[in-house]
């Protein structure tokens, strides 16, 4: 029977140092996107698509955007050791967010 010890040695290094690298990643594609959306770059490509025609501001972008960015913040809290919480945790903070926006909606009308 071989051994495989070197190879578990590089396989823990590996995925000690993975952890970072997706948020890095999805950073970096984030802000770079950010740029490319404050400058306007290629939006009008886009809007002659028939998939955006009915959507002049590019509303499918702004919800991908959020997407990515619950990504992140979902990752980073992988990392530590309450991820197991990080969903209820979640779910409180917008629940609250929306009852305030309502609270806030029918203090207006």
């Amino acid at each position: 029977m071989r051994n495989f010890s070197y190879l578990n040695e590089n396989v823990t290094t590996c995925m000690s140092t993975l952890p970072g690298i997706p948020s890095k990643l999805f950073l970096r594609t984030l802000a770079q996107y950010d740029k490319l959306r404050t400058r306007g770059a290629f939006l009008e490509q886009f809007r002659k698509e028939d998939v955006f025609r009915d959507d002049p501001a590019l509303t499918e972008f702004a919800d991908s955007r959020q997407v990515v960015h619950s990504l992140i913040e979902e990752h980073n809290a992988a990392t530590k050791p309450d991820y197991v919480y990080w969903g209820a945790h979640r779910a409180a903070a917008v629940a609250a967010t929306q009852a305030a926006a309502a609270s806030a909606a029918a203090a207006t009308k």
